[in-house]
């Protein structure tokens, strides 16, 4: 007898068909998802760090002037108070990185200006371009990718008679607004790995759902294989399906009823034909007996002895 190989039930390769394609599924809407985080973040991060920077520039040039300015670099005590007034203003920077210079024009300074005051105090002045800057906020250099989001940007602080007297610098680094992108995307990967289990499980739940009337069928194939008295039971639950499945359980179950029927009569049958063989059997040997020499000549000698026994009890009335 051939042996078969060994392969996997039906119910396993459902369950890793409904795996894998709930993996590839994943996969690919993981992909989806981070490639649109990816670029909606930078879109976002990108409008809120130019809107900042313009809106701190405007402000700047609303409260303070050119003359404020003149003034401080003539006096260290009025350069102190405008550091002062640009840490109030510091509250508008949020969460961000920020560095600030409030400059004056002179051309022997690098570039063309004089720092005044910065923010925050004492710290390193950002890079100052060559030209002045307009008189509305201007972003001069911007880079927003999935490490870094910075805006350097300038506006022209203006003097009474609207000339410009001074100037505010800004650079702001918000590089705290891929926080929350990758804390979404590591809550993502968590989620994933604790709703997997339960992917698992419901892919078990599912595949046995499936295969359940297969098993029943199973059994009750092999039962008529094995020619044990036919269990119509077994496929009761099926037959209660309105789909295919119910229809076929009904007419496997007519079908094996006559399979039985006709296997009992052919049973009876044989039954019947081993008596009828059994009694030619017996008229043959009695045939064999009855035909050959040897019984004719005791059926001749018994004959003989009756007409001798029949003359001696003549002879003995007489």
């Amino acid at each position: 007898m051939t042996r078969r190989p060994a392969s996997l039930s039906i119910r396993a390769r459902l369950m890793i068909v409904l795996i894998g394609m709930t993996t590839v599924v994943v996969i690919l809407f993981a992909i989806f998802s981070l490639i649109t985080l990816r670029n909606r973040s930078i879109e976002l991060a990108t409008e809120l760090i130019t809107g900042n920077t313009r809106g701190v520039l405007n402000l700047i040039q609303m409260t303070i002037s050119a003359e404020e300015v003149q003034a401080a670099a003539a006096d260290p005590s009025l350069a102190d108070a405008l550091e002062t007034q640009l840490l109030i203003l510091g509250d508008q920077f949020n969460r961000n990185e920020a560095a600030l210079a409030i400059s004056i024009p002179n051309d022997s300074a690098p570039n063309g200006w004089q720092a005044v005051a910065t923010y925050p105090p004492d710290s390193a002045v950002p890079d100052l371009p060559e030209q002045a800057p307009p008189t509305q906020a201007e972003i001069t250099r911007i880079r927003v990718d999935e490490t870094a989001a910075i805006a350097s940007g300038g506006i022209a602080l203006l003097d009474e008679n609207g000339d410009t007297g001074g100037a505010a610098f800004l650079t702001i680094n918000a590089d705290w607004l891929f926080e929350g992108r990758d804390q979404i995307i590591l809550s993502t990967i968590a989620l994933a790995l604790i709703l997997y289990p339960l992917v698992i499980a419901a892919a078990y739940l599912i595949t046995g759902m499936l295969t359940r009337p297969l098993q029943l069928f199973t059994r009750a194939a092999e039962g008529v294989e094995r020619g044990d008295p036919y269990r119509p039971d077994l496929l009761k639950p099926v037959e209660t399906y309105s789909d295919e499945l119910g229809k076929l359980a009904r007419v496997f179950n007519g079908m094996a009823a006559q399979v039985q029927a006709r296997e009992d009569a052919l049973k009876e049958q044989v039954r019947s034909l081993e008596i009828q063989i059994d009694m030619v059997k017996q008229q043959e040997q009695v045939e064999e007996i009855t035909e050959n020499d040897f019984f004719h000549d005791l059926q001749r000698k018994k004959s003989e002895l009756k007409a001798r026994s029949g003359m001696q009890q003549v002879e003995g009335e007489e």
